[in-house]
């Protein structure tokens, strides 16, 4: 699991800790770990798998797809979704599942 700042996940209000809201732009790949509660989302590829930010996270995050992104089954994510530029897709973890509304 990548260094995460739990700080970060303790508040959805939208208040900016002094580490960042959104973290960087991840490219799509069959599998992305987010470290954020907000991530921009480049490329096509099928996003299957999405690694938490750290053992025992439940809660929300938000992708901003950047262009044609999806989601597919397979892995972590209990149903398909394709984006597309400008769509904000909003995830609930469970702590074994990710649901988008």
């Amino acid at each position: 699991m990548p260094d995460v700042d739990y700080g970060k996940f303790g508040s959805q209000i939208g208040v900016n800790p002094p580490s960042g809201y959104e973290g960087p732009v991840l490219a799509s790949a069959t599998a992305i770990t987010i470290t954020n509660p907000v991530h921009k989302v480049s490329g096509t590829v099928s996003i299957t798998t999405i690694n938490p930010p750290y053992a025992g996270f439940l809660g929300h995050i938000s992708l901003v797809c950047l262009g044609a992104m999806a989601l597919g089954t397979g892995g972590n994510i209990a149903a398909a979704l394709t984006g597309s530029a400008g769509l904000l897709v909003r995830l609930y973890y469970d702590g074994a599942t990710w649901y988008h509304s």
